[in-house]
């Protein structure tokens, strides 16, 4: 009759995906390292890693003129710390030229915190000439006396390519290095690079 109630509208079944699974997976992590790389050269970098973790603020119980004091005495440390002061402006005026003095004393004693943040002054050009390769020189060594951070500012160096050839799968070997010592700060690095690695095996 025609005050009967229509009819219920029929559901829709959507189209199959006839994509093949192994396609899907390749173009999702693909689109994933490009969200990574783009984060990691635009966003992150060593000056993060390495000058963040070791911000040398003054001890309660030490004065600028202390640290100085025992600098100039030839202690590594306080040169380290002096250079750091002087690096993040704490106690003094900023100087980068200054600072990249105090590291140079520090690293050359074989100091390896002090190794780091000079190669980390090399690679982005603070108080020295730039020197990519320079600076991965003083990063290496700090890594390979097994200080975390210089692993992590290595591991970065060869997964962007600076002062070295670039290479994923030193690069997260040397993330992982630090990673085993609880360094987590690179995390993001490490997941890029074997992302990348990722992509490569499935596009062979």
């Amino acid at each position: 009759p025609p005050w009967a109630a229509p009819p219920p509208p029929q559901a829709t079944t959507p189209a199959p995906d006839h994509r093949p699974k192994e396609e899907t997976s390749a173009w999702l992590v693909a689109a994933a390292v490009v969200f990574l790389i783009v984060l990691i050269v635009n966003v992150l970098s060593p000056r993060q890693t390495a000058h963040k973790a070791v911000l040398p603020a003054l001890a309660a119980n030490a004065s600028i003129i202390e640290i100085r004091s025992r600098a100039e005495q030839g202690e590594k440390e306080a040169q380290f710390r002096l250079g750091g002061c002087y690096n993040e402006g704490v106690g003094v005026s900023r100087d980068d030229v200054e600072a990249v003095k105090w590291y140079r004393k520090a690293a050359e004693q074989g100091y390896a915190a002090s190794e780091c943040e000079l190669g980390v002054c090399y690679q982005l050009g603070l108080g020295v000439p730039k020197d990519e390769v320079e600076g991965v020189k003083w990063i290496s060594k700090a890594a390979n006396q097994g200080y975390a951070v210089a692993q992590s500012c290595l591991g970065i160096c060869y997964g962007k390519g600076e002062g070295v050839l670039q290479d994923d799968v030193e690069a997260v070997k040397w993330f992982r290095i630090a990673a085993e010592q609880g360094k987590p700060t690179r995390r993001i690095d490490w997941e890029a690079v074997t992302m990348r690695e990722l992509v490569s095996q499935e596009t062979r």
